[in-house]
């Protein structure tokens, strides 16, 4: 107990000598410190993780998904919808009892989940989910926005969909093409991509593990085995800047160049310029460069315009196994990369997300290499007591027009026990400030008889089960805690503060004196 009182004197010296004299005023503080301190805004983090039904005991604390058995896609709305910065559209599937007997009663959906309803999901009824490959693909072109919103990309048939462009929960199917009978034995639908400017009026390009097909958006026809590609597609990515489509497999980096002098195919053999299968591909606009993921880190393919005009793309690593760990921007936090993504929206960001079976990261190209990369990992961000958490599917919202470029876009991450939504606000060390002191000012959970008690939880990961009890750090946490609230008079001069640290103070100044340690 002495050594706890002795850093409190060591803590309360280190601000102000006249605070160890009871009649001598705290306001002297401000001969030692400046009278004003300027605040900093930063990007605070806000995270919310939602569980499935079958997974409701992983923790108290965290809202479950009634009903929701799994989801294995979510998919942000097209960047000219109102709803785009507030949601995202859902694949996924529901079980119910039956009332007669013990089975369960399973359908698939598309759901409209809103970031502000607290886990509240509306089933969007006139949508028919054929299959749990099926996927979603979204068109953000606005000269379409009167002919197709996206399409629901199944095993056997493409629906084509329109909603309502002010409400997320209004699309209807408009069209359905099937895929020719050569298509039959299709078992996965790895994803799709919109490339609307390429042909008479735009491709619908589709990843299966049969090959990569195309549905003509002038004829509305399938074209089975696009340039011969018949072994499985694991992912697509375009750039409209350079007129390029990218498609990756587990052995090759297709490469369509569209453009005028550009026209043709070209390939890149994995284990050539990139050393392992291609798990995901996205093109970031901002960057105007390809990202590659895969399971032993991620590769760069970058454009360079020639003298001649035509397009070249020149590979960069960014972590692998055949090249040194780091880059131009840094190391890359971890590898078995599953999904990329990027947001749509028209207000400019820069930033890449990227989900692997760890978690979730993030990289800010616009940010110093110190804080480029954030990462999300583990219960802290992801709904799962585990640290693999296998994200399957990453959906990035795209910014509100009011959105300050200083913050990101929000993203909803699919795991494999539930999703994960990170949002984003602009925060002042005062606001954080005033977080964290509300929360332990809350009535009964850390004064104890004016000394600061720890307070265990009952139960995993929910704060709200706080049991209070006897503890030999009481001093050292209540010496702790007065040397903040010095700090913090010295700043705001709020009087109320300055009865705090006395209050304090007198507790430790008790508990030194029934203890005879002097």
């Amino acid at each position: 107990m002495w050594s706890t009182f002795v850093w409190c004197l060591i803590g309360i010296l280190m601000v102000s000598n006249p605070l160890l004299a009871k009649h001598k005023s705290l306001t002297d503080i401000h001969t030692v410190l400046p009278s004003t301190i300027p605040d900093t805004e930063y990007e605070q983090v806000i995270a919310e993780r939602y569980l499935f039904a079958p997974f409701a005991n992983e923790s108290i604390a965290w809202v479950t998904l009634s009903d929701i058995h799994s989801v294995w896609q979510a998919v942000s709305l097209p960047q000219y919808h109102s709803q785009a910065a507030e949601g995202v559209w859902l694949l996924g599937q529901t079980t119910t009892k039956t009332q007669r007997t013990e089975f369960m009663n399973t359908t698939l959906h598309m759901f409209w989940m809103s970031l502000s309803t607290n886990g509240t999901l509306v089933t969007l009824t006139g949508i028919d989910v054929k299959s749990n490959t099926s996927r979603l693909v979204v068109s953000h072109n606005t000269n379409t926005i009167r002919t197709y919103t996206a399409a629901l990309i199944s095993l056997d048939r493409i629906q084509l969909l329109l909603c309502n462009r002010s409400d997320a929960t209004s699309c209807n199917m408009i069209q359905i093409i099937y895929f020719p009978s050569v298509l039959a034995n299709i078992s996965k639908i790895a994803g799709g991509i919109f490339v609307e400017d390429l042909g008479v009026a735009g491709w619908l390009f589709i990843a299966s593990d049969t090959g990569l097909h195309g549905l003509d958006l002038s004829t509305f026809t399938i074209v089975p085995f696009v340039n011969q590609i018949n072994t499985g597609v694991s992912s697509l990515a375009w750039s409209s800047k350079r007129q390029t489509v990218f498609f990756g497999t587990d052995t090759k980096l297709w490469i369509h160049s569209y453009g005028t002098d550009n026209e043709g195919w070209r390939f890149e053999h994995i284990n050539g310029l990139i050393d392992a299968p291609i798990t995901s591909l996205v093109y970031n606009d901002v960057q105007d460069q390809l990202w590659v993921g895969q399971d032993t880190g991620i590769t760069f393919l970058l454009p360079v315009v020639m003298s001649t005009g035509r397009l070249h793309w020149y590979f960069s690593r960014l972590a692998g196994q055949i090249s040194n760990p780091g880059s131009y921007i840094g190391h890359l936090p971890l590898a078995n990369i599953t999904v990329l993504g990027v947001s749509h929206s028209t207000v400019s960001d820069s930033r890449v997300w990227l989900g692997s079976i760890y978690g979730v990261m993030r990289f800010n190209s616009n940010d110093t290499d110190m804080n480029s990369w954030r990462v999300f990992n583990s219960a802290r961000y992801m709904p799962n007591r585990n640290a693999l958490v296998d994200v399957s599917s990453l959906a990035v919202l795209s910014r509100s027009s009011t959105a300050l470029s200083v913050a990101g876009s929000a993203a909803v991450a699919v795991t494999s026990k539930g999703l994960s939504v990170l949002r984003f606000e602009i925060w002042t060390l005062a606001q954080k400030v005033r977080h964290f002191q509300a929360f332990l000012e809350q009535p009964g959970r850390h004064n104890k008889y004016n000394l600061v008690s720890d307070c265990p939880m009952s139960l995993w990961g929910d704060n709200r089960s706080c049991i209070k009890g006897s503890s030999d750090n009481d001093g050292l946490w209540t010496t702790m805690y007065l040397s903040s609230q010095i700090f913090r008079y010295a700043v705001t001069k709020d009087p109320t503060v300055k009865v705090s640290a006395w209050t304090h103070f007198e507790a430790l100044e008790l508990l030194n004196q029934v203890s005879g340690s002097v």
